[in-house]
């Protein structure tokens, strides 16, 4: 038995044990569990019981010593692992520890196999590992999105939709900027001797047509800004 923060106590293991002494009417011997670990208990107890499937006993392995035994000089090999369990039942019994807790009672309990719990754990871990990936793509990208799914104000699939939004909008801008450069060379490039002694005489006949104070200042203007464009387009191919 092991006392609980409740003043009750409850049974560990031996329950069948308690109901035929009840039946016989004799009175069971117990041992009260005082700070000791009650899953150990139940595996130390459970594990020599010749009904126990494989899986059982490699899960009531797993939930007695959770991390693999790591041997070597000079370190002790746990009792279990000293025994001939498989050991890759037992690994297997660890993922679904690992990924899967609320498993572990019915696997012992035989209600569920140990193949089926580890297919679900395996499917989780992939899932997290998935997510991981996922998150440190958009840290890369847009990190203050990143910082809200870590501060939980933005679940991990709405930032990835704000972040797509902000990309779709860049690319249209890179678009648009693009086709108003293209057709502005168009434009200018019409404008050979000809074109532009017609284009000056046009505007001395009929200024107000151009919607302009002063065409050659607005030149002057668009020359500047192509200047600082041309600037900033070579400025990294002289570094």
């Amino acid at each position: 038995m092991a006392e609980g923060a409740a003043p009750t106590l409850c049974v560990i293991d031996g329950r069948n044990r308690i109901a035929a002494c009840q039946r016989a009417g004799v009175k069971p011997h117990t041992i009260m569990l005082k700070g000791d670990d009650q899953d150990a208990f139940i595996a130390d107890a459970n594990l020599e019981r010749r009904d126990l499937t494989k899986g059982q006993k490699a899960m009531l392995i797993a939930v007695r010593f959770p991390e693999p035994n790591k041997g070597g000089r000079g370190k002790k090999q746990n009792s279990f692992d000293a025994k001939q369990f498989s050991v890759a039942r037992i690994s297997l019994a660890r993922a679904v520890l690992a990924y899967c807790p609320e498993m572990v009672q019915p696997i012992i309990d035989g209600k569920m196999s140990l193949d089926d719990a580890y297919n679900e754990a395996q499917q989780r871990k992939r899932a997290g590992e998935s997510n991981e990936e996922r998150f440190n793509a958009l840290d890369a990208a847009h990190p203050d999105l990143a910082q809200l799914v870590r501060e939980q104000t933005l679940s991990l699939a709405s930032a990835e939709s704000e972040a797509r939004e902000r990309n779709e909008k860049h690319e249209h801008l890179i678009r648009s900027k693009a086709l108003t450069i293209s057709e502005l060379a168009t434009r200018i490039g019409l404008i050979d001797k000809a074109q532009g002694d017609l284009l000056v005489q046009a505007y001395r006949d009929r200024p107000e047509a151009f919607k302009t104070a002063c065409l050659a200042d607005d030149i002057d203007q668009w020359i500047g800004v192509f200047v600082n464009l041309k600037a900033k387009l070579t400025e990294g191919e002289r570094e």
